[in-house]
């Protein structure tokens, strides 16, 4: 509408009211076609914007489906793979050197598969405690050829050394992939062990928001695996597809089934060979005063204290077992070999075991009284590090002259025969009453006696 003042609008002549009419007219089409320029234009600016945004959008989905493609593909490479462990072992055995070359060769040796709750729940174990067995896959962390593995790695021309001397063939040299050693390429394991049992957390206790989950872990025996092995994963035993020759009805079949599994001669006569292992009356005592005390002494797999013997007797006749059967399938390189035949094969001498040795109060080298006469000078003298014990023993060749065999024993010493000397803790949780301290110092003239002279014996002679 158009406001004119009274005044004004009777002064106005015809002429002018027309024209300012044609005036007003135009100034409103004007206001209207601008108007309607600012909306195309902004109605087009919007839906550039849009277009624009859906384009970078798309771009950047396309970018991340790209990158997490090229992630995936780089997770999923053979080239390259990242394994991250489930769990630890937790062994008797501290070192490498003395481990049986497989577990079921000592099948009274213990230990414990420690599971991470943090990365996988105790209910990832639920029913295996209905088998009897289990796969072990580990890596071996201690081996001490990682820069070899390094050099064979993809980005470098030197290759992995593609051969191995077992010591069973006395230094002539096999591929690798025809032997077990712990020297490999990828130094990945695989180890079957029994199951004895399986700790659960409990299920009363109600876990506080934000606290650590509760430990769990498997009792296994029949183990070649150091301590603190890491695991990457384990898997049940079953016969029926893990056992060539296996029968239905239980057990190994018969026939040409059989017929089917070869293996050389050096392996199959290997696998039969163990070393007479016998004790002094010593070695029988400290072992049966220890065990006595085994909390005292610190045992972890092996007595009543550690909850997996109902006895002091079945722990010391466990114990006793497994000392039996790990000295006598101790086969080493002929390097090791040398050195536990001339006594110089000593495990207190490793980090791994000399740190239990610092706070120990029986050391070695001193007595009860801290007298320097406990220290131990005989020649032939090796150590064996076993759970918590330093086991201590001899040596003696034997007399080869009518034995035919395939297997070289000149170098690994799998006809020895081994003597148990003494045995004694690595460590000690508590201070020992006076009365029952096992009283080593006897122990000097019976060694003396035993080692004054370096003697061979036949294959058919006994240790008194």
């Amino acid at each position: 509408s158009l406001f004119v003042a009274p005044t004004l609008m009777g002064s106005l002549t015809r002429g002018n009211i027309a024209a300012l009419s044609s005036a007003a007219l135009l100034g409103l089409a004007y206001i209207i076609s601008t108007a309607y320029r600012v909306g195309q234009r902004s109605i087009s600016q919007e839906s550039d914007r849009k277009d624009k945004k859906k384009t970078r959008n798309s771009l950047s989905a396309t970018s991340v489906e790209d990158s997490e493609e090229e992630e995936n593909s780089t997770k999923t490479s053979p080239e390259s793979f990242i394994l991250q462990p489930i769990g630890h072992i937790s062994s008797v055995y501290r070192l490498c050197v003395g481990t049986p070359r497989q577990g079921l060769l000592a099948p009274s040796s213990r230990g414990r598969i420690n599971l991470y709750p943090n990365r996988i729940s105790s209910d990832s174990v639920i029913d295996l405690q209905k088998f009897s067995h289990v796969w072990v896959v580990f890596i071996f962390h201690l081996n001490s050829n990682a820069h070899v593995v390094n050099r064979s790695s993809e980005e470098t021309p030197r290759q992995f050394p593609a051969k191995i001397a077992p010591p069973a063939l006395g230094g002539k040299r096999v591929g690798v992939f025809s032997t077990r050693s712990p020297h490999r390429p990828n130094p990945v394991g695989f180890s079957l062990c029994k199951i004895d049992s399986i700790v659960m957390p409990s299920k009363k206790k109600k876990r506080p928001k934000g606290s650590e989950p509760e430990p769990y872990c498997v009792n296994i025996s029949g183990l070649d695996l150091v301590d603190g092995t890491p695991i990457l994963d384990i898997k049940p035993y079953v016969p029926h597809y893990d056992s060539v020759g296996y029968s239905e009805g239980g057990g190994n079949a018969d026939g040409d089934e059989i017929d089917e599994v070869r293996l050389p001669t050096w392996v199959s006569e290997g696998l039969t060979k163990r070393r007479p292992v016998t004790f002094t009356p010593l070695a029988e005592q400290a072992l049966e005063t220890i065990m006595k005390r085994d909390k005292v002494y610190g045992m972890e797999f092996f007595g009543v204290a550690s909850g997996r013997d109902e006895s002091i007797d079945s722990g010391l006749a466990s114990i006793k077992a497994c000392i039996i059967e790990v000295l006598g399938v101790d086969v080493r390189s002929a390097w090791q070999t040398g050195k536990a035949r001339t006594g110089k094969s000593q495990a207190e001498r490793s980090v791994r075991v000399k740190d239990g040795l610092k706070d120990n109060a029986i050391k070695v080298g001193k007595n009860q009284q801290g007298q320097s006469d406990r220290k131990v000078d005989i020649p032939k003298m090796c150590t064996q590090q076993l759970d918590n014990l330093l086991v201590k023993y001899t040596i003696d060749l034997v007399d080869k002259e009518n034995v035919s065999s395939a297997v070289n024993t000149d170098g690994s010493g799998a006809d020895d025969m081994v003597t148990v000397r003494d045995i004694e803790p690595i460590s000690q949780e508590y201070e020992i009453p006076n009365e029952d301290k096992i009283n080593f110092s006897a122990a000097l003239s019976f060694w003396a006696k035993a080692t004054s002279t370096t003697r061979t014996l036949k294959v058919d002679e006994t240790i008194s």
